[in-house]
């Protein structure tokens, strides 16, 4: 579990980092939807399913959090927003997966 934490802590340690770069803001922006991808790939990539669903709800709340701490549709926001769209989308179709196999069996 700690481990767990540790990968969380260090993905939003990476996104605030790409906050901080110098890079244009689209190169930010590419950057913090990469992050989110391969962070959201890890998890899945997990053995767990349930505890990987839990903590991508978890990770999805907390950069919705950071990302509601800036100005609205300021640079920071809309890096934090490129991030939370992905891993919104992975957790939707997560969740819509997991439903088709319920409904298949």
């Amino acid at each position: 579990m700690q481990d767990a934490r540790q990968r969380d802590q260090k993905f939003m340690a990476d996104l605030l980092a790409i906050m901080a770069s110098e890079d244009t803001e689209g190169g930010q922006i590419a950057a913090a939807r990469t992050l989110a991808e391969a962070y959201a790939a890890d998890l899945q990539a997990g053995v767990d399913p349930v505890h990987a669903k839990q903590r991508l709800l978890d990770i999805h709340s907390a950069v919705i959090a950071e990302q509601n701490q800036r100005r609205l549709h300021s640079r920071p926001w809309r890096i934090f927003e490129a991030a939370e769209l992905v891993l919104g989308d992975v957790r939707i179709n997560v969740r819509a997966s997991a439903s088709f196999v319920r409904s298949a069996s």
